[in-house]
């Protein structure tokens, strides 16, 4: 990083000359990772500004900031060393890593998850683990991470889920969601964080120079752009940078295409298996249930051979029966012929037996006057016998 007073002094000439007159829109905003990180690379007072408003702390609060991964400005970068975040030591200790990410890869909270890891990972084999430095991963989004929780600028730590007790203080994740400005806290706005997202988000020199009219640093962040997007090998590289993450968009969605397509695939394919699965099981029921019917089917006709047998045997019988009948009826017409005649005979016997019984009643009278006659007779030689003896 160049000296700050004499990079300052450079940018107020370039401010003075021809940053005033500067109008229309911006070909590369610090939007742009790699106008970004040349932007606070070479700018300390830029830079000084932009970390104090990430921490909330007082401009003059902020010293001795060391930037450990630089870059020569302009010079052509292979595409596997295309990380453009700042990672920088702070005068108290920590390690701090700030990185600009523009499009939605999906991968966000992956990734600075790893990035906090290695940068809190600098422990030496036989070190304390109390020598530990707090590390600080800040990512700075131009969309918002998670649509159900939309916030400006978000702070996450380990910590008990149940009680809120912050587990370590060493290890913490940042972000700040450049599209989300409207929620900013008084908190934000106190230390102008609002004001450094607009920053990267004008799009114009009017609407940027409004913005930083009354902040030094921020003039200061003008003042560079300005100045670098006159570079042509900045320029080269600014142009790359969002060939390269065009590209790497479209590959991502591509590759998200192809998945969806395969994911898509996998479930028609589980799908299938499954109707599969479900068709064998219903053949398998089909087949066991026509072999039931095949044997119930046996069963029937074996079923209906003895009914035909039992129905031939039934209407054999039926004609043996009728014959009977027939039989039954003519002899029942005789028996009733017969009847007939017994009732005749039997009402000229009934006519006989009355008269019978007519002569009888007669015979007895006759009887009863007789043997009333004999008694009298009796009665008349018994007194007649009793008269001869006594004469």
């Amino acid at each position: 990083m160049n000296n700050s007073v004499k990079l300052n002094s450079v940018s107020e000439n370039i401010f003075r000359s021809g940053l005033e007159n500067a109008s229309g829109k911006i070909e590369y905003t610090l939007t742009n990772d790699y106008m970004f990180r040349i932007v606070f690379q070479e700018d300390p007072v830029a830079l000084k500004g932009l970390v104090a408003a990430l921490l909330y702390l007082d401009l003059e609060d902020v010293e001795d900031i060391e930037l450990t991964n630089s870059i020569i400005v302009g010079e052509s970068i292979a595409d596997k060393e295309f990380r453009l975040d700042l990672y920088l030591k702070l005068k108290d200790g920590r390690n701090m890593n700030i990185e600009l990410q523009i499009r939605n890869l999906g991968d966000w909270t992956n990734r600075s998850l790893v990035y906090l890891c290695r940068m809190f990972d600098e422990i030496s084999r036989g070190d304390s683990y109390a020598k530990m430095k707090p590390a600080l991963q800040i990512g700075i989004l131009d969309y918002t991470l998670f649509s159900d929780n939309k916030e400006f600028y978000s702070c996450y730590k380990m910590m008990n889920t149940r009680s809120g007790k912050v587990y370590n203080d060493n290890f913490e994740l940042r972000v700040l969601e450049l599209n989300s400005v409207e929620l900013a806290t008084e908190e934000d706005k106190k230390h102008k964080l609002d004001e450094w997202a607009k920053l990267f988000k004008a799009q114009t020199w009017e609407e940027l120079k409004m913005i930083a009219d009354k902040d030094p640093a921020m003039k200061s962040a003008v003042s560079s752009i300005y100045r670098y997007e006159a570079d042509e090998n900045v320029r080269k590289r600014c142009r790359d940078r969002e060939d390269y993450l065009r590209n790497e968009y479209f590959m991502h969605r591509d590759l998200e295409l192809t998945k969806n397509e395969l994911d898509m695939a996998k479930s028609e394919l589980e799908g299938t298996k499954s109707d599969l699965s479900k068709t064998k099981s219903e053949l398998t029921e089909t087949k066991s249930e026509l072999t039931e019917t095949k044997s119930e089917l046996t069963e029937t006709k074996s079923e209906l051979t003895e009914a035909k047998s039992e129905l031939t045997e039934t209407k054999s019988e039926l004609t043996e029966a009728k014959s009977e009948l027939t039989e039954t009826k003519s002899e029942l017409t005789e028996t009733k012929s017969e009847l007939t005649e017994t009732k005749s005979e039997l009402t000229e016997t009934k006519s006989e037996l009355t008269e019978t019984k007519s002569e009888l009643t007669e015979t007895k009278s006759e009887l009863t006057e007789a043997k009333a006659l004999i008694a009298r007779m009796e009665k008349e030689i018994q007194a007649l016998k009793e008269l001869n003896r006594g004469e």
